[in-house]
């Protein structure tokens, strides 16, 4: 088996019963749980005397970090999934520079192939994990936007000074930051909707933890709902229910459709681009679509002449 198992617990002889318990378990079942492939992790304060934690009478590694089921968990970081971000932003970064790289042997990347390309194979590892670590922090986000950024300018060609969110609009691509929060709000909508036990149970004790007022992933997504560059309110005291979180949903989808007409509106540098490209989007007919879309004159020009409209843009 390879089999990811877990055991929780607040003390060290907690801990080594439960280990007991799981080897017998095991020894009855005809299995054996691989020592030089088990740790032991410590969160929090470590008491002055640690004992060792025993497996089949030989001592576990006390380790800081260690993956579990693909993600990183670091006990010695604020943010427990720190190490997580930057392993998967320095795999999106590579990604990001192969896939650009194609260029040298097939020519100019096309806009809009750019973009499948981004969401096919960089977007993936920008987002993984972003369901159990919610944007609290926008340091641990830094890393995982410089990707996204970086790609978005080298699409046109442009130099690091070029302001990156009119480029994703180009691109028909979502920030980074609401493209999380969004994944992260289709992931409670999953656990609202699952008849499966775990998830429920999960869920349950996180809205327990949330209504007594104690940090938790429910909590976390308030925070980083709150974070957005137009925020969005959501009451950690209040149960969700579907019908509240596609509520959620849409308000997101209004806070970056304000964000990014207010990025258009009052920058005196893309006051060309205004008068051409959006002429009303300041309007209220405007909406989300009309701004996140793969433009005409992408379709109707070659890709160089495409990046010179940018860049004079």
């Amino acid at each position: 088996q390879a089999d990811d198992v877990l055991l929780l617990s607040y003390s060290l002889e907690g801990l080594q019963i439960k280990l007991d318990i799981l080897t017998r378990w095991c020894a009855r079942n005809g299995l054996r749980i691989s020592v030089p492939k088990s740790y032991t992790l410590a969160f929090g304060e470590l008491p002055v005397h640690l004992l060792p934690i025993c497996l089949y009478d030989q001592p576990l590694r006390l380790v800081q970090t260690t993956p579990y089921v693909g993600i990183s968990v670091t006990t010695s970081t604020k943010n427990i999934f720190s190490s997580h971000r930057k392993a998967q932003a320095s795999k999106a970064r590579r990604v990001a520079n192969a896939t650009l790289a194609l260029e040298s042997y097939i020519g100019p990347i096309p806009p809009d192939i750019a973009a499948s390309l981004y969401m096919a194979r960089v977007d993936p590892h920008l987002t993984y994990g972003c369901v159990v670590d919610p944007d609290v922090s926008e340091y641990d986000l830094l890393e995982l936007e410089k990707v996204q950024n970086t790609f978005a300018r080298r699409s046109f060609r442009l130099p690091k000074r070029a302001a990156p969110l009119p480029l994703l609009m180009e691109l028909a691509i979502w920030p980074l930051r609401y493209r999380r929060v969004t994944l992260t709000l289709k992931f409670l909508l999953y656990l609202l909707s699952t008849d499966a036990s775990v998830p429920t149970a999960a869920l349950t004790s996180i809205l327990s933890l949330a209504k007594a007022g104690h940090p938790c992933w429910y909590t976390d997504l308030k925070h980083a709902l709150a974070a957005l560059p137009v925020p969005v309110a959501l009451d950690h005291r209040v149960a969700p229910t579907i019908e509240g979180v596609n509520l959620l949903l849409a308000a997101v989808r209004s806070s970056l459709l304000r964000h990014l007409q207010v990025a258009i509106t009052s920058r005196d540098k893309l006051e060309f681009w205004r008068a051409t490209v959006f002429p009303s989007v300041g309007g209220a007919s405007a909406s989300l679509d009309d701004i996140l879309t793969i433009r005409p004159y992408y379709r109707n020009s070659s890709v160089e002449q495409a990046r010179h409209i940018v860049r004079v843009l």
